[in-house]
């Protein structure tokens, strides 16, 4: 069973209980979900609408009150001063992991049934059994794996925020895995919808209301058959969008509707429908500096950073290189990497962060003809992600890779500066071969990368012959 089963299942025995109450809170005392009665406040201190003291002393004890089960079972006789005033009839407390407690009340009009009771400790244990199941499985998952202090404060986050349906912003640099976080909170969290991923720089800014909402036949010049949009695509699931910075202000104004009022219209129809869907965004842009620069909404940004993650860049964590470089080992095609080729890639700055490494070793594991890799690995990074360690060597090629990545065009990054003899052609041509072999040896597909119009493509074409900087 799921996690999203389970809470349902949970719900099942309560609901009919008069203003019940089924609520999961941390080891911090975050308040992480709710369902039933009216709660205020994200944390256990502040909150209200629930038996608050009886929540802080599990916390204190971290064990739950009840020593041997571990469970807080009052019926009535000891009640807070707030279980009283709410006239809660009984009251159940138990951990569910080593850092997760169940909350059940069973509201003003009658106590749970022993039979209740029991079940309901019996889907507790399931729950704690996922949990762990979770635990296990994200060790080695792509993007959060090692033994870094960031990996496991993701790792934690992830366990919390697949339990929750509030949505989570997802910061970090290209390459960094934000978008297998997202895919993961998803799996973790049960939901039996679809994990659907909007690029969002990719949506087209006249049709974006129609691409999430959908539209009906003949609701605007060009619509010749009924759509579904995104939203409609993830019931009952996630709607992920990558690169939230990219979207234009009418959209965000759209989204953030969608977002605080649960539902949408079609483009073209009159019926309201119920958006049962999860919302999680990331970005490599700074949004606060976007804030103020008026080109992002400051609602959105504090409706989507409710539950924020920031993913470290590669560089800041390398003790988890060797983690990823055993997660990523089937890359090399049975080929071993020697203590030489390690301590390059530890050294190595990673611009392009995990993505680049992933692409690195699979090079290497085409392209190397010997068992064993040593230091000319570093090979593979003049060829197509050039080798600079984090002391010295051409960090302008780093520098301008990230400008890149950050949608920075070629014409304002590189050709601007090139022919201003600000940087040399041997700088030139390193970020073009980088781009040139992770776009699989294709000048069209390169483009994405320099963030060039496809119009501009023959002119770029007959910059690279004139000055002799082609990459290939």
């Amino acid at each position: 069973m799921m996690i999203e089963t389970l809470k349902n299942m949970i719900w099942d025995y309560i609901k009919d209980k008069e203003v019940a109450l089924f609520k999961i809170f941390s080891n911090e005392g975050e308040i992480l979900y709710h369902r039933g009665r009216d709660v205020k406040g994200r944390t256990i201190v502040e909150g209200k609408g629930f038996c608050r003291s009886h929540c802080l002393e599990a916390l204190k004890v971290k064990r739950g009150i009840g020593a041997e089960s571990c469970l807080v079972n009052l019926n009535g006789n000891g009640f807070s001063e707030s279980a009283q005033l709410l006239q809660v009839k009984q009251l159940l407390i138990f951990p569910v992991s080593v850092d997760l407690f169940f909350y059940l009340d069973s509201g003003c009009r009658e106590p749970f049934r022993e039979k209740e009771i029991s079940e309901l400790k019996i889907l507790g244990r399931h729950f704690s059994r996922q949990i762990n199941g979770i635990k296990r499985s994200e060790q080695g998952a792509e993007g959060i794996c090692g033994r870094s202090e960031a990996a496991e404060r993701i790792r934690s986050l992830v366990r919390k925020y697949a339990i929750v349906d509030e949505p989570v912003l997802l910061l970090g640099e290209t390459g960094v895995g934000k978008n297998r976080v997202a895919e993961l909170i998803h799996k973790y969290s049960g939901k039996k919808g679809d994990f659907v991923s909007v690029h969002t720089p990719g949506v087209s800014k006249d049709l974006f209301e129609s691409q999430l909402f959908g539209h009906r036949r003949g609701s605007f010049t060009g619509a010749i058959a009924d759509t579904t949009g995104y939203v409609a695509q993830a019931e009952g699931g996630t709607l992920f969008f990558d690169e939230i910075s990219e979207l234009p202000l009418p959209g965000q104004a759209k989204l953030l509707r969608l977002i605080d009022i649960k539902s949408f219209t079609r483009l073209g129809d009159a019926v309201e429908r119920r958006a049962d869907v999860r919302i999680v965004a990331a970005t490599n842009k700074d949004l606060r500096k976007l804030i103020a620069e008026n080109h992002f909404r400051e609602d959105l940004y504090f409706r989507l950073n409710v539950l924020p993650i920031h993913i470290p860049p590669l560089r800041k964590r390398r003790e988890d290189i060797k983690d990823l470089l055993e997660e990523f080992a089937g890359k090399l095609k049975g080929k071993k990497l020697g203590k030489e080729a390690v301590r390059v890639l530890l050294n190595y700055s990673w611009p392009g962060n995990i993505r680049e490494l992933n692409s690195v070793l699979t090079r290497a594991g085409i392209d190397h003809n010997a068992p064993e890799i040593g230091s000319e690995i570093a090979e593979y990074f003049e060829k197509g992600f050039p080798f600079f360690d984090t002391v010295g060597g051409n960090g302008k090629v780093d520098k301008i890779w990230l400008e890149l990545m950050n949608k920075t065009s070629f014409w304002n990054v590189i050709w601007e500066p090139f022919i201003a003899r600000e940087i040399d052609r041997e700088t030139v041509k390193a970020v073009l071969i980088k781009a040139y072999n992770e776009k699989g040896c294709n000048y069209k597909k390169m483009l994405q990368i320099l963030n060039i119009e496809e119009k501009k493509y023959h002119c770029f074409m007959t910059l690279l012959h004139k000055y002799r900087i082609l990459p290939k």
